[in-house]
């Protein structure tokens, strides 16, 4: 749980860090102090940038830390497809889910049980399941 809510302030710190470098940019566009033509695009790369993040990382995991807190996890199973890069996210059944890499070590071919959150997909538990 330690694990989830550090990534959730370590995101939501690159969302603000963004959003204010995009607020920069603007106030240097709105003032008409650009000095290189290209930096009048910075707002809209930061806010496309921005945009991503927060869809993708930090708002599911804003909505999903009340289902953390009130421990209300979906439990499933499914066959483990492949481990990420990083060793912190899964692909279960054609669907990406994110778990604490210093805990868990499952296999590409692995059968799982896993208790996650609906809407950021983070797995709070995994243990080894039987392919019965």
């Amino acid at each position: 749980m330690i694990y989830f809510f550090i990534n959730l302030i370590f995101h939501s710190t690159i969302s603000l860090m963004l959003f204010f470098v995009l607020r920069h940019f603007f106030v240097i566009n709105q003032q008409r102090r650009n000095k290189r033509w290209i930096s009048y695009f910075a707002p809209v790369a930061f806010s496309l940038i921005l945009l991503l993040q927060a869809t993708m990382v930090t708002i599911p995991r804003l909505l999903a830390s009340a289902e953390v807190i009130r421990n209300d996890f979906s439990i499933q199973s499914g066959v483990v497809e492949e481990v990420g890069f990083l060793n912190n996210k899964l692909e279960i059944d054609g669907k990406t889910y994110y778990f604490n890499p210093m805990i868990y070590k499952p296999k590409a071919g692995d059968v799982i049980l896993y208790k996650s959150t609906t809407r950021a997909r983070y797995i709070v538990e995994m243990s080894a399941s039987n392919p019965d």
